[in-house]
């Protein structure tokens, strides 16, 4: 698909996901460390994160490989950004579509970089190149209206092909467009069958605004795994909870951004593309909508009081 700048946007991506969590607190990193091997020991297998933080150097190469090309990252991400840099760095730099994000954390945290355009400088760094294609406003929080300023400036100075926002409802939309001079043209935000933010979708549909979809598939909740359309669906076509709910986001427009730890997971999860759902199977996934987020804060600011992921 393309954006309203031009610029062309695959319709999947592949998020690294937190990478070394709390790295920067060393005691803490290593008490996260501990609990994640001892939970691997108590039930038998690797803890998601600490397998996440082994593996995901190798599951990136693979997912490029088997046909991700658009990498999703941030600055929150801990080392997400190093290992991107690691994996692409001798790619043709056309051959992969690279997000990363800015946040109003990263300009208070570090002495070296208070201000966008110098945690930009560090993203690209950490990713091995000169631009990225598209940067985003992490959160609507902290003095975000010229935060969004500098983006733009960083869009017009050709250090990013795209610019656009995370976590948006169409009230920050509406405060943004009487202040700027570039629309968004990226919109990522939770977005899942029981999470279907409808006015949302019609609002940057109407503005020409792509929406990316973080926590697609809802984390597989029961009430989605469970319901009688699932069921049907997947005995339909053959297909898992995850690739219809995958190809649910891709009917509606949505960049689903798939994460997993698994390379078989990875490789089915792009298996999307030779079945089509019908108008009134896509209704019926809408209507499992109970606007249910995952994020106590709705996703508007960081949760967790020892946020220091990044590097």
């Amino acid at each position: 698909m393309n954006l309203y700048n031009g610029v062309q946007i695959p319709d999947v991506a592949f998020g690294t996901g937190v990478i070394k969590r709390f790295y920067r607190n060393k005691p803490l990193y290593f008490k996260d460390r501990t609990i994640s091997v001892l939970k691997s020991v108590k039930h038998m297998k690797i803890d998601r994160i600490l397998k996440n933080d082994i593996t995901i150097e190798k599951v990136t190469e693979k997912a490029i490989t088997h046909g991700y090309c658009l990498l999703d990252t941030g600055r929150l991400y801990g080392h997400s950004e190093k290992i991107i840099g690691k994996v692409t760095c001798d790619m043709c730099r056309d051959d992969v579509f690279i997000i990363t994000k800015v946040s109003n954390v990263d300009l208070a945290r570090y002495k070296e970089a208070k201000t966008v355009r110098e945690n930009l400088s560090i993203s690209l760094e950490n990713l091995c190149t000169n631009y990225v294609d598209s940067y985003l406003l992490h959160f609507p929080c902290g003095d975000w209206i010229n935060m969004y300023h500098d983006i733009e400036e960083e869009y017009k100075a050709g250090r990013t092909r795209s610019i656009g926002v995370c976590n948006f409802d169409i009230e920050d939309f509406l405060r943004l467009k009487k202040e700027i001079q570039i629309k968004p043209m990226i919109c990522q935000v939770e977005l899942h069958p029981l999470y279907t933010k409808t006015e949302l979708c019609e609002y940057c549909k109407k503005e020409g605004i792509v929406i990316m979809a973080h926590t697609p598939t809802g984390h597989m909740h029961n009430k989605i795994c469970n319901s009688d359309i699932m069921k049907r669906l997947t005995k339909k076509y053959n297909k898992s909870i995850a690739q219809i709910i995958y190809k649910w986001h891709v009917q509606n427009g949505i960049i689903p951004i798939i994460s997993t730890v698994s390379v078989v997971h990875l490789i089915e999860n792009l298996d999307i593309y030779n079945f089509e759902l019908t108008g009134s199977e896509i209704q019926e996934i809408n209507a499992l909508n109970e606007n249910y987020s995952f994020d106590k804060n709705n996703n508007k600011m960081n949760d967790c009081p020892n946020f220091i992921y990044n590097v």
